[in-house]
């Protein structure tokens, strides 16, 4: 099925509207983005398809030129929904009782890389949940050795009826290098992004009790640090940190490793 659009280029090219297309319709977006200027199109499915459409008439004389910088933009935005996502999956997040499209993609192609040292300044994704997206910086590649990421729906507060979305994620220049933790929590309203950067050698990870906490662990050595979140209002709020001393470290042999 080709799906039929009528609205401008630019008023039907969110990444809410896209992220619900399948493949063959976003083939079909992103190539009425050049019909409405008149490209003729050799594929024999395009040309009839827009043949059908009383707006369309094809110009011998088309140029790419015509494109405006919002046609150009939505090409490019819809080229980016073609690629296949870093992650996809659905979940309930902001607790309507209906599953929300959750994708994860490369606005940077860099993210693809082979090259450990691609992203070490940052390659932006852009994390599309239902209809709100947020872009965020990453710092791994795929070709990576500890440039790796999990992707994960988790429920930090039972006791409500919404989810969110967690993406962990390392530092690909470092040896054993803290972790990189984006939570997201979906509002009907926005997407709301916090991040939790690990303070130390292999540190940074997060627990989730499920009782409406979030606890980050740092590995500071001597000292082990937990700190508390608490999420109020769709927000992540700190309540506190307690470090504890490895109960080795008055010893005179003792190491911290790294």
């Amino acid at each position: 099925m080709i799906l039929l659009w009528t609205g401008l280029a630019q008023a039907t090219c969110s990444h809410a509207d896209l992220a619900a297309l399948s493949a063959a319709e976003l083939r079909v977006r992103r190539n009425e983005v050049f019909a409405r200027h008149g490209r003729s199109f050799s594929s024999a499915d395009l040309a009839s398809h827009f043949a059908a459409q009383d707006w369309y008439r094809a110009d011998p004389d088309y140029d790419d030129a015509r494109l405006s910088d919002a046609d150009r933009a939505c090409v490019a935005r819809v080229n980016l929904h073609e690629q296949p996502p870093l992650w996809q999956g659905e979940a309930d997040l902001d607790g309507d009782g209906k599953p929300d499209a959750l994708k994860v993609l490369a606005t940077d192609a860099r993210l693809g890389s082979k090259d450990d040292s691609a992203c070490e300044e940052g390659c932006t994704a852009t994390v599309v949940v239902g209809g709100h997206h947020v872009d965020v910086l990453f710092h791994w590649t795929t070709g990576a050795y500890f440039g790796t990421k999990t992707a994960k729906v988790v429920d930090i507060d039972p006791s409500d009826a919404r989810k969110e979305l967690l993406i962990e994620h390392r530092r690909q220049d470092w040896e054993d290098p803290p972790y990189l933790t984006d939570v997201f929590v979906l509002t009907s309203e926005a997407l709301n992004a916090q991040r939790f950067h690990g303070e130390g050698y292999d540190s940074g990870r997060l627990e989730i009790p499920g009782d409406g906490r979030l606890i980050q662990v740092d590995d500071v050595c001597p000292h082990t640090d937990r700190t508390t979140w608490k999420l109020v209002d769709w927000q992540l709020v700190k309540q506190g940190t307690e470090r504890t001393t490895n109960p080795g470290a008055s010893h005179p042999d003792f190491v911290c490793a790294g």
